[in-house]
Protein backbone atom coordinates (compact mmCIF):
# COMPACT_ATOMS: atom_id res chain seq x y z
CA UNK A 1 0.00 0.00 0.00
CA UNK A 2 2.77 2.37 0.52
CA UNK A 3 4.19 1.66 -2.51
CA UNK A 4 1.03 2.75 -4.86
CA UNK A 5 1.41 6.12 -2.45
CA UNK A 6 4.88 6.59 -2.62
CA UNK A 7 5.09 5.93 -6.77
CA UNK A 8 2.93 9.19 -7.68
CA UNK A 9 4.31 11.43 -5.39
CA UNK A 10 7.84 10.95 -6.40
CA UNK A 11 6.61 10.23 -10.14
CA UNK A 12 5.00 13.63 -9.84
CA UNK A 13 8.02 15.23 -7.98
CA UNK A 14 10.25 14.16 -10.45
CA UNK A 15 8.00 15.68 -13.58
CA UNK A 16 7.80 18.98 -12.02
CA UNK A 17 11.99 18.90 -11.71
CA UNK A 18 12.14 18.74 -15.09
CA UNK A 19 9.46 20.87 -16.19
CA UNK A 20 11.15 23.30 -13.89
CA UNK A 21 14.74 23.36 -15.18
CA UNK A 22 13.46 23.47 -18.76
CA UNK A 23 11.87 26.83 -17.55
CA UNK A 24 14.88 28.33 -15.81
CA UNK A 25 17.34 30.20 -18.17
CA UNK A 26 20.97 28.90 -18.40
CA UNK A 27 22.07 32.97 -18.02
CA UNK A 28 20.08 33.12 -14.68
CA UNK A 29 21.08 36.36 -12.73
CA UNK A 30 23.70 35.71 -10.87
CA UNK A 31 24.25 36.09 -7.29
CA UNK A 32 26.17 39.26 -6.06
CA UNK A 33 28.95 37.06 -5.14
CA UNK A 34 29.81 36.19 -8.94
CA UNK A 35 31.63 38.61 -10.03
CA UNK A 36 31.20 40.01 -13.14
CA UNK A 37 34.24 42.03 -15.30
CA UNK A 38 32.41 43.94 -17.84
CA UNK A 39 35.58 46.08 -19.37
CA UNK A 40 35.73 49.37 -19.57
CA UNK A 41 33.66 51.14 -22.59
CA UNK A 42 32.29 54.81 -23.62
CA UNK A 43 31.33 55.51 -20.29
CA UNK A 44 34.18 54.07 -18.50
CA UNK A 45 36.66 55.89 -20.78
CA UNK A 46 35.07 58.97 -20.43
CA UNK A 47 34.64 59.12 -16.78
CA UNK A 48 36.29 61.37 -13.94
CA UNK A 49 36.74 65.08 -14.35
CA UNK A 50 34.26 65.10 -11.32
CA UNK A 51 32.75 67.80 -9.59
CA UNK A 52 30.94 67.98 -6.39
CA UNK A 53 28.50 64.90 -5.31
CA UNK A 54 25.90 67.30 -4.50
CA UNK A 55 22.70 66.92 -3.06
CA UNK A 56 22.61 65.78 0.15
CA UNK A 57 18.64 64.59 0.09
CA UNK A 58 18.50 63.22 -3.10
CA UNK A 59 18.09 59.37 -3.80
CA UNK A 60 21.44 57.37 -4.35
CA UNK A 61 21.32 55.57 -7.50
CA UNK A 62 24.08 53.24 -6.59
CA UNK A 63 24.73 52.01 -3.05
CA UNK A 64 28.36 51.00 -3.01
CA UNK A 65 27.85 47.72 -0.31
CA UNK A 66 31.44 46.59 -0.29
CA UNK A 67 33.30 47.74 3.08
CA UNK A 68 37.22 47.14 5.25
CA UNK A 69 39.39 45.75 3.04
CA UNK A 70 39.38 44.25 -0.72
CA UNK A 71 42.10 42.27 -2.23
CA UNK A 72 42.54 41.71 -5.62
CA UNK A 73 42.52 37.93 -7.42
CA UNK A 74 45.89 36.78 -8.65
CA UNK A 75 44.89 38.28 -11.82
CA UNK A 76 44.67 41.77 -10.65
CA UNK A 77 40.65 42.63 -10.57
CA UNK A 78 39.39 44.10 -7.40
CA UNK A 79 35.74 43.13 -6.55
CA UNK A 80 33.49 45.79 -5.47
CA UNK A 81 30.10 44.80 -4.68
CA UNK A 82 27.11 47.68 -5.67
CA UNK A 83 23.76 47.81 -5.44
CA UNK A 84 21.35 49.65 -8.46
CA UNK A 85 18.94 51.64 -6.05
CA UNK A 86 16.75 52.94 -8.92
CA UNK A 87 13.80 50.85 -10.95
CA UNK A 88 15.78 50.75 -14.31
CA UNK A 89 18.97 49.31 -14.87
CA UNK A 90 22.23 51.42 -13.61
CA UNK A 91 24.70 52.00 -15.82
CA UNK A 92 28.15 54.41 -16.13
CA UNK A 93 31.37 53.81 -14.44
CA UNK A 94 33.35 52.68 -11.58
CA UNK A 95 36.98 54.50 -10.83
CA UNK A 96 38.99 53.08 -8.07
CA UNK A 97 41.92 55.63 -6.75
CA UNK A 98 44.48 54.02 -4.76
CA UNK A 99 46.13 56.76 -2.05
CA UNK A 100 49.76 57.48 -2.53
CA UNK A 101 50.17 56.07 -6.13
CA UNK A 102 49.67 57.51 -9.53
CA UNK A 103 48.97 55.84 -12.99
CA UNK A 104 51.47 55.95 -15.66
CA UNK A 105 48.95 54.10 -18.01
CA UNK A 106 45.92 56.63 -17.40
CA UNK A 107 45.21 59.82 -18.93
CA UNK A 108 43.96 60.89 -15.35
CA UNK A 109 47.18 59.86 -13.16
CA UNK A 110 44.83 59.69 -10.27
CA UNK A 111 42.76 56.85 -11.51
CA UNK A 112 44.29 53.55 -10.04
CA UNK A 113 41.16 51.61 -12.13
CA UNK A 114 37.91 51.70 -14.28
CA UNK A 115 35.41 49.40 -15.11
CA UNK A 116 31.71 49.38 -17.10
CA UNK A 117 29.09 49.88 -14.23
CA UNK A 118 25.70 47.51 -15.18
CA UNK A 119 23.71 46.65 -12.57
CA UNK A 120 20.19 45.02 -13.39
CA UNK A 121 17.23 47.12 -11.23
CA UNK A 122 17.13 46.54 -7.77
CA UNK A 123 20.05 44.20 -8.17
CA UNK A 124 23.43 43.51 -6.13
CA UNK A 125 26.29 42.92 -8.30
CA UNK A 126 29.84 42.34 -7.84
CA UNK A 127 32.00 43.75 -10.63
CA UNK A 128 35.94 43.39 -10.96
CA UNK A 129 37.61 46.24 -11.71
CA UNK A 130 40.86 45.86 -12.86
CA UNK A 131 44.15 47.25 -11.40
CA UNK A 132 47.68 46.95 -13.44
CA UNK A 133 50.13 45.04 -11.30
CA UNK A 134 52.55 48.24 -10.27
CA UNK A 135 49.60 49.13 -8.32
CA UNK A 136 49.59 45.81 -6.68
CA UNK A 137 53.41 45.74 -6.11
CA UNK A 138 52.94 49.44 -4.44
CA UNK A 139 50.51 47.80 -1.86
CA UNK A 140 53.23 44.81 -1.27
CA UNK A 141 55.79 47.31 -1.13
CA UNK A 142 53.59 49.60 1.45
CA UNK A 143 50.95 47.16 3.14
CA UNK A 144 47.36 47.61 3.02
CA UNK A 145 46.41 50.68 1.47
CA UNK A 146 43.62 53.44 1.60
CA UNK A 147 41.50 53.40 -1.82
CA UNK A 148 38.39 56.07 -2.91
CA UNK A 149 36.02 53.71 -4.77
CA UNK A 150 33.52 56.21 -6.99
CA UNK A 151 30.20 54.88 -8.94
CA UNK A 152 29.47 57.36 -11.49
CA UNK A 153 25.95 57.14 -13.02
CA UNK A 154 25.54 60.57 -14.17
CA UNK A 155 25.43 59.15 -18.36
CA UNK A 156 22.22 57.77 -17.75
CA UNK A 157 19.77 59.85 -19.49
CA UNK A 158 16.86 58.44 -18.05
CA UNK A 159 17.50 60.14 -14.86
CA UNK A 160 15.60 63.42 -13.19
CA UNK A 161 18.37 64.29 -11.53
CA UNK A 162 17.23 66.56 -9.63
CA UNK A 163 16.16 63.98 -7.49
CA UNK A 164 18.53 61.54 -7.92
CA UNK A 165 22.68 61.63 -7.17
CA UNK A 166 24.42 59.90 -9.68
CA UNK A 167 28.24 59.93 -8.16
CA UNK A 168 28.85 57.96 -5.19
CA UNK A 169 31.88 57.45 -3.09
CA UNK A 170 33.22 54.98 -0.82
CA UNK A 171 36.41 54.43 1.21
CA UNK A 172 38.45 51.09 1.28
CA UNK A 173 41.50 49.53 1.60
CA UNK A 174 43.34 47.42 -0.79
CA UNK A 175 45.71 44.95 0.49
CA UNK A 176 47.86 42.77 -1.62
CA UNK A 177 47.13 39.19 -2.82
CA UNK A 178 48.72 36.40 -1.47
Amino acid sequence: MTFRLAFPVLWMSAIGLVTLESLTPWGATKAAADEIRPGCGTACQSAGQYGAPGGANKKLAVTIDSSGTVTPGPDGYVPVTVTCNLQVQCTGAMLLELNGWSNPGDSMSWVTGRSDLPVNAGATQTIGVHVPAAAIDYVRSNGPTPMHVIADTGSMSNLNFDLIQTLTRAELTMAAPG
